[in-house]
């Protein structure tokens, strides 16, 4: 026979609820349910939160239902009437008299409940989307602080291949991360290079804000069942599964039981127990240990992407950066700092090195008399200016490496999509990126999505037209910004 701290705790046990359930639907830490539920804290009539929770069981569907439990403590309640439900309910819960022994209070028949739970099954790729966004959209109005486990061996053209719903389900992964939301995923990344596109050109600039933690599953073999898992942690689950047999059906299920939310969470922590990091991410002030994995060695396959925005110091000569940031009067401890960093990822242009030139910013910062260098600002966390005549000294010094570098090339875009992420590529066994708008840097050494990372901003690259990557025209129009 089980005994019961409180009420609360066997009322929540008998209708399968947890703790963060409770305390997600009103409003309050899950610590304040935990000592209500253990009688660590009484639960006073008078509380603002009792009606709320009387509320919450009220509404709250799992079988046995309510008044199936309850009807053994009181028979003439009217179930029907939701007031008087309410007003007893409240002052039950409140009763600080032990729980009388009932059957039912003794025993509760969990196997029972979890064959009876009910969930909703949606058909087809736009089920799972309508399923996906309803999963995103009820996270949303939790607290925050909420964990998030994702995972996905199916084919994701349910997710790419609706450009509309890809922009929705962008846009909330942004609100989650805001809100402080933890998400935690594993990536297949046993996939064809081209499928990978979605995990560099949406996943990446995600990873970037420090929100999410990211593994991948090291077995390379094909699986006659790939699985799905969306969890909203010990709150919902959403599962699917499909199967060459079934490549035309997809079937996704969302389920808010206990039971099968707990053995979603054990399948997901299963497969997260033969994973390996697939992104390691770092505060941009933080990130020496990744730079060193990065700059350990030469190749001489090294090549730079750089979104170069005003100001991308990585692309300064050393001379030019220690006058800017001796002009900013910084502490010789930060100056150091900079100069090592600068001395460990600045590019290299005998190599190869490719800059993407956002003319129009070009030419509205040199109208300013200063502009803000925002990565040196990052890692030294004071606001670093350059004047105008840095940054004609900076283009100077790019208009000469373009003419005596073979490797160095530049080209002018006006719009690429998303948050520009730069990038350094290692041959094939690192891939080093950050953003001069997000806080942090990530480093990927998986082979499969290195090359993913080669191809993408290979293609990147070419969709600039011929005419804004003409070397003679690039440089004249550097020469026209300085003269």
């Amino acid at each position: 026979m089980q005994a019961y701290n409180s009420r609360l705790d066997f009322l929540m046990d008998a209708m399968g609820i947890t703790g963060r359930q409770m305390a997600a639907a009103i409003h309050v830490d899950p610590s304040l349910i935990s000592k209500w539920r253990n009688n660590h804290r009484l639960l006073s009539y008078r509380s603002i939160h009792v009606l709320k929770i009387a509320e919450y069981f009220a509404a709250y569907d799992c079988s046995p239902p309510l008044r199936e439990i309850l009807k053994a403590y009181e028979s003439e309640v009217d179930w029907d009437n939701q007031e008087e439900l309410l007003s007893w309910l409240c002052r039950w819960l409140t009763d600080p008299r032990p729980l009388p022994v009932t059957e039912l209070g003794h025993s509760i028949n969990h196997s029972r409940y979890s064959h009876d739970a009910s969930y909703t099954v949606y058909l087809g790729d736009d089920g799972r989307r309508e399923a996906v966004l309803q999963f995103l959209d009820y996270t949303l109005t939790l607290p925050q602080g909420q964990q998030l486990c994702l995972m996905s061996q199916e084919d994701m053209a349910w997710l790419i291949e609706d450009r509309d719903f890809l922009a929705v389900w962008q846009d909330r992964l942004i609100q989650l991360l805001k809100k402080r939301h933890k998400i935690k995923i594993i990536h297949w990344v046993d996939r064809s290079i081209n499928s990978l596109n979605s995990i560099i050109r949406h996943w990446l600039p995600l990873h970037l804000t420090g929100g999410i933690e990211s593994w991948f599953f090291p077995k390379y073999s094909d699986s006659p069942f790939q699985t799905t898992l969306f969890i909203l942690e010990n709150d919902l689950t959403i599962t699917g599964m499909s199967s060459p047999n079934l490549k035309d059906h997809r079937y996704t299920a969302m389920f808010r039981d206990p039971v099968t939310i707990k053995q979603c969470q054990w399948v997901f922590s299963t497969y997260l127990s033969d994973c390996h990091p697939l992104i390691e991410v770092r505060p941009k002030t933080k990130m020496q240990r990744i730079l060193e994995k990065a700059t350990g060695t030469i190749h001489t396959g090294e090549t730079a992407y750089l979104i170069w925005e005003p100001a991308a110091f990585l692309t300064m000569s050393k001379g030019l950066l220690t006058g800017i940031l001796a002009r900013n009067n910084l502490e010789d401890h930060l100056i150091q700092e900079c100069l090592e960093y600068h001395r460990q990822v600045a590019v290299d242009f005998s190599r190869t090195s490719r800059l993407l030139c956002n003319l129009d910013s070009l030419r509205k910062a040199l109208q300013a008399s200063q502009v803000l260098c925002e990565e040196l600002t990052d890692i030294t966390g004071r606001p670093i200016l350059m004047s105008r005549e840095d940054m004609m000294q900076h283009i100077h010094e790019l208009v000469e490496n373009l003419r005596i570098n073979e490797g160095m090339k530049a080209a002018f875009f006006s719009t690429l999509g998303g948050s520009p992420v730069n990038l350094w590529l290692r041959d094939s066994d690192m891939v080093f990126a950050w953003s001069k708008e997000l806080p942090y840097a990530a480093a990927v050494s998986e082979p499969t999505v290195v090359e993913a990372f080669h191809r993408y901003y290979d293609e990147l690259w070419e969709s600039v037209p011929r005419v804004n990557r003409d070397p003679a025209r690039v440089i004249a129009e550097l020469l026209k910004l300085i003269t």
